[in-house]
């Protein structure tokens, strides 16, 4: 039996995360009231590009959930905004989930140190393909 392909329909080009670690703190939206509730879950960065993020983590989201991430990087600055959840999946990993996420509001700031977190892991990928 033929194996199917799936299109890419992202309009920005994934860069994958999993060579290097790239943590991240996720925080579930209090629907009452304006921030972050006290909850904290670790996550791993899956991937990520100039729209959104694919993580891991032990939070069971569902799609429209909004969450608070704080992503703390090896190399280069963190940042700090707020996605929507776009899809979820148990992980193969017992009592884990990867959750697809499309960022919200992304301040300037944070978009400058996106860039910054895009263009290192690029340059890691190139050194390790050189290699």
């Amino acid at each position: 039996m033929k194996e199917m392909q799936r299109e890419e329909r992202r309009a920005f080009t994934r860069h994958d995360c999993s060579r290097f670690a790239c943590s991240c703190v996720v925080k579930p939206h209090v629907s009452a009231g304006n921030g972050p509730k006290d909850d904290k879950f670790g996550a791993v960065v899956l991937d990520v590009c100039c729209d959104g993020l694919c993580l891991e983590t032990n939070l069971e989201a569902s799609p429209g959930t909004r969450l608070f991430l704080e992503i703390r990087p090896i190399v280069g600055p963190g940042i700090a905004t707020w996605v929507n959840v776009l899809h979820s999946r148990p992980s193969a990993t017992g009592g884990f989930h990867i959750i697809g996420s499309q960022f919200t509001d992304l301040d300037e700031h944070d978009r400058q140190n996106l860039l910054t977190l895009l263009r290192t892991i690029a340059h890691l990928e190139e050194d390790l393909t050189a290699c």
